[in-house]
């Protein structure tokens, strides 16, 4: 009984020592520092690794109380520990018995009494991450130091006894990357497990790497990529230390695995980077160098080393530019920004070139001066560009100036139809169950800001000559009363937002219906009102906007105007406001937008039709603008009926007729067939000149013409020549896309009826054709 209790006392004795052994072994060649305090914080020992990365000697850290570390930065990670908790600290760290400045990751463990449960100490886990912390300050100009060791929270580290049959023992101090991985220990206890699980490509690479651990008994530091359980591809860092027994044998490999995927997908990126910045360096039209501080030039990129020679017996500056060159060096070394300089330098051309030159003083992460970036841009030819410009816009100032204010005026001035337009057209494609009446009321806004849309693209042709004095203003019969109901409904429809901006939005109008007919530019009248209401309604955050006009019979003019509550304009600024360019505040365009012509135009629109525009208006109380034009209410009986022909009328008058169409375009041909459809028409179609000259010839019981200019073989003009020699009463209704005044004017000194602008309205079409034939039968 004695022998066996004594046999089981060695057997003990035998497995805490070889447990210590272990453990010393572990201790000891760690790859990790390892250090052991007691509850003083004194620490009582630690491993070789633990001493290097303080750049230190054990006899001076063995020994040393903590609490007087001159950087107590990890003091507080420290004491967690023997408040019985895990402490951590990552960061800069000064070491107390050496000049060292690291940076570390430190982990402190308790070690606890397995008795009592009592903190007797603690163990600390120590890694210099100096490399890792300059790698993420110095991505763009070094790779991603190689680490092999890690915390024991990301690495996989374990102890491998080799067994007689080749097999491995593991015994897994971490197993959270194998985890990830996922693989069991018994998946990968032997180096045939282990070499299944490595990519092909580093597979050689692998069995190479184990021959020399086995073979030469020496450290082996590896990075591979294996294979996970669902394929998916890692890339590890495995660093193997080998032990040998008396016979020179391995029996015992310490191992330490570390995920590096995102270490290496890092510097696949800054490889990338770097090729990138290679590239564009080499390729780029341009000069960059970079020069040290002793003058030296370790990199010049080949534009400039081609533009000047450098390096060879064509170098082609002079010394007086070498020296402004390092004049300009010494001002970037001295400036705490960049410095942008003109230099003249002589390329290999033997021409003296102007070239725009940045520089910027480089520093390393230290702090210190290392040299000078250049970047220099030949503007040679922009200067001569620009010299040349200037001349040419001195001898056309006027001219450019129309042509600015112009492209200045287009975005604001085709925005608001192009809101009626796209948001309703987009708005019945998305909802194509709209109801009939609302399919109706949307139909209508984009029908008239269609229209309006029209009336820009025909100011985009006619603004540049009112300062030349070529736009000319072409009266009509418009119904004021209509126009401004259709001001009116453009912007209330386009503005839905108006009852809650808390804007009330109203007109007024001063003449019955039969008595609102009047002869104006119908399109430029309403340019003036669509400029005039937009303003205030952009320029009124709430309260109210009022427009309309009233009659002085004394001086038999229409008054219009527009009132509002917005932000109204400074006595000052109340005649400038009409010139071009100008607006009633600096800081309006950021606010509000506008590019300071609409007023302008507005003033050389009234003024050309006979009136004048001016604006009463107090800061902060809001704004009315005024303006006159002629009452002129001179019109033919023609006219008078046609403004008030009704469709059943005009069904009447067409039916059973023969309508003769002229147009090329087989689109517009399509669009007067369908909207001549309902009149119970008999129509003949020719797409030239010479074949609705023809058809006219052989029927001639043809009522009407509708003729287009551009065509063909022979044109409107020409056809409407031919015609008239056979036939001068037959109407004839000019078509056409192109709606300058000398058209008109042609086309009614040949002989035509009437004349309509494509795009065609309906409404036109029919109120042409009442006025064509109603004249041609009462004759």
């Amino acid at each position: 009984m004695a022998q066996k209790k004594v046999g089981e006392k060695m057997f003990e004795s035998s497995f805490e020592y070889d447990g210590e052994l272990k453990y010393r072994l572990i201790f000891e060649k760690s790859p990790i520092g390892l250090f052991q305090y007691n509850t003083d914080a004194v620490i009582t020992e630690c491993n070789d690794r633990f001493v290097e990365i303080l750049k230190s000697k054990r006899e001076l850290l063995v020994g040393l109380n903590m609490h007087k570390l001159n950087n107590k930065s990890l003091l507080p990670a420290i004491l967690d520990a023997l408040d019985g908790k895990n402490g951590y600290y990552e960061g800069p760290y000064a070491t107390t018995t050496s000049n060292a400045h690291i940076y570390v990751l430190l982990k402190a463990v308790p070690l606890t009494n397995p008795k009592t449960g009592q903190v007797v100490g603690a163990m600390g886990i120590v890694e210099d991450i100096s490399e890792l912390y300059r790698t993420q300050e110095e991505l763009t100009i070094q790779k991603e130091h190689f680490r092999i060791l890690s915390s024991l929270t990301t690495d996989s580290a374990s102890i491998l006894t080799i067994q007689p049959d080749g097999n491995f023992k593991r015994e897994w101090l971490s197993t959270q990357l194998m985890d990830e991985i996922g693989y069991r220990p018994e998946d990968i206890d032997s180096f045939e497990k282990w070499a299944a699980i490595v990519h092909p490509e580093d597979l050689a690479e692998f069995k190479n790497a184990y021959n020399t651990i086995v073979s030469k008994g020496e450290k082996v530091s590896l990075t591979f990529r294996v294979k996970s359980k669902v394929g998916k591809i890692y890339w590890i860092e495995n660093t193997v230390y080998p032990e040998f027994d008396n016979q020179g044998k391995p029996f015992r490999l310490i191992s330490a695995v570390k995920d590096i995927t995102q270490k290496k997908r890092q510097e696949q990126e800054l490889q990338q980077h770097q090729n990138l910045l290679k590239s564009i360096v080499d390729n780029a039209p341009i000069g960059i160098w970079v020069v040290n501080t002793d003058g030296t030039y370790p990199l010049i990129n080949p534009w400039f080393s081609q533009n000047i020679g450098y390096g060879t017996s064509q170098f082609s500056m002079t010394e007086d530019e070498i020296d402004q060159c390092r004049r300009s060096d010494m001002q970037a070394l001295n400036s705490d920004g960049p410095i942008e300089t003109t230099e003249e330098v002589t390329f290999t051309d033997g021409k003296k070139h102007i070239l725009q030159i940045f520089k910027q003083k480089l520093t390393s992460t230290t702090g210190e001066i290392f040299g000078v970036l250049g970047i220099a841009n030949d503007i040679s030819e922009r200067i001569q560009y620009e010299k040349a410009l200037v001349e040419a816009l001195e001898k056309a100032e006027e001219s450019d100036r129309l042509k600015t204010a112009f492209l200045a005026n287009m975005s604001h001035e085709i925005r608001t139809p192009l809101n009626g337009v796209i948001g309703f057209a987009k708005f019945l494609r998305n909802f194509p169950d709209t109801t009939p009446q609302e399919r109706e009321k949307f139909l209508g806004i984009i029908s008239n800001s269609a229209d309006h849309l029209l009336t820009l693209i025909n100011d985009i042709i006619d603004i540049s000559k009112i300062d030349v004095g070529q736009l000319t203003i072409t009266p009509e019969p418009v119904n004021i009363n209509e126009l401004l109901a259709e001001v009116y409904s453009f912007f209330y429809n386009a503005n839905p937002d108006l009852p809650k901006r808390g804007i009330a939005f109203n007109y007024t109008t001063s003449l019955a219906e039969s008595e609102a007919l009047i002869n104006a530019d119908r399109m430029r009248l309403r340019q003036i009102l669509t400029n005039l209401v937009g303003n205030a309604l952009k320029f009124t955050e709430k309260g109210k906007v009022d427009f309309g006009y009233w009659v002085n019979d004394e001086s038999k003019e229409l008054l219009f105007f527009v009132t509002d509550t917005g932000i109204g304009i400074p006595k000052d600024r109340q005649k400038i406001i009409f010139q071009r360019f100008r607006q009633a505040h600096t800081d309006i365009t950021k606010q509000y937008g506008g590019t300071g012509l609409g007023l302008a135009i507005c003033k050389s629109l009234v003024e050309l039709m006979g009136g004048k525009i001016w604006v009463d208006s107090e800061p902060g109380r809001g704004s009315t603008f005024r303006f006159s034009i002629p009452m002129d209410r001179s019109m033919d009986d023609t006219t008078k009926i046609s403004m008030g022909y009704q469709l059943p009328a005009l069904q009447k008058l067409l039916s059973g007729k023969t309508i003769l169409i002229a147009e090329d375009e087989p689109n517009c041909m399509y669009f007067l067939k369908t909207v001549l459809k309902k009149l119970d028409v008999n129509i003949l179609e020719a797409d030239n000149g010479l074949t609705a000259v023809e058809l006219q010839k052989q029927h001639p019981e043809i009522a009407a013409i509708l003729m287009d200019i551009k065509m063909p073989i022979m044109n409107g003009y020409d056809a409407i020549k031919n015609i008239r020699t056979s036939n001068p009463k037959v109407p004839i209704i000019v078509q056409t896309a192109h709606a300058f005044s000398n058209e008109r004017s042609i086309s009614k000194a040949l002989g035509c009826t009437h004349f309509i602008t494509k795009p065609i309205d309906p409404n036109s079409l029919y109120q042409s054709l009442y006025i064509a034939l109603k004249g041609n039968k009462d004759d």
